[in-house]
């Protein structure tokens, strides 16, 4: 029969025991929420690849207006899978913020998706270069003037990037310059991720340009 000390002694034991099964179930426990973590981020991860030129202009009223394209004979593209299509879909369903990179802007259709969503509050900020903001059919005098803060560089040399941040979780980056002649005439590409990879390095630079170029505001 066991004494005083025996008793406290396996007692003592008891209570390591139970705090090892504690300890290995906590381990176990943070293993599986890990892992499961981890696989729903793997999950969300996504690439896709466009490649242009579209067959057709897109329909401005069909991308952007809540009632769509009214028109029976309407002219220009409806098609929601072409590349543009895709484009645009990522531009519009911006919640919070558009930065914008890019070295030349005369596409009427995503100038005005832009404008659109700095309209309905999101944080827009647009770094260009000097000299094509400035040539015809630059949109980017219209962004100013809505208010939209502008960066550029007045260098002698480009300010030559071409990519797009949405809300701090996507880029979307290429060859692919914010034209006609980019959507329907040349051959471009468009890579748009919201792998860590890929995406924290262009936020990165983003934000590097952006503190650079402050200086030169306007």
């Amino acid at each position: 029969m066991a004494g005083p000390v025996g008793n406290v002694s396996l007692l003592v034991h008891a209570c390591a025991a139970m705090v090892i099964v504690a300890e290995t179930g906590l381990i176990a426990y943070r293993f599986y929420v890990w892992k499961k973590n981890a696989k729903s981020r793997k999950k969300a991860v996504f690439h896709k690849v466009l490649f242009f030129p579209d067959q057709k202009i897109p329909c401005q009223r069909y991308l952007l207006s809540p009632q769509g394209c009214a028109r029976k004979n309407c002219s220009y593209s409806h098609d929601w899978s072409s590349s543009f299509a895709q484009l645009m879909k990522h531009v519009i369903t911006a919640k919070r913020s558009i930065y914008l990179c890019m070295f030349s802007v005369t596409c009427n259709e995503l100038a005005m998706a832009v404008l659109q969503k700095f309209r309905q509050g999101a944080v827009v900020r647009v770094i260009t270069d000097t000299e094509y903001m400035n040539l015809n059919g630059s949109r980017i005098a219209d962004f100013m003037n809505q208010g939209i803060e502008v960066r550029h560089d007045r260098s002698s040399y480009l300010m030559h990037h071409k990519f797009l941040i949405i809300d701090e979780k996507v880029v979307v980056t290429g060859s692919f310059n914010w034209t006609h002649a980019a959507v329907i005439g040349n051959n471009e590409n468009v890579l748009v991720t919201n792998h860590p990879d890929v995406l924290d390095p262009y936020l990165a630079e983003y934000k590097k340009l952006w503190k650079m170029f402050k200086v030169n505001f306007n």
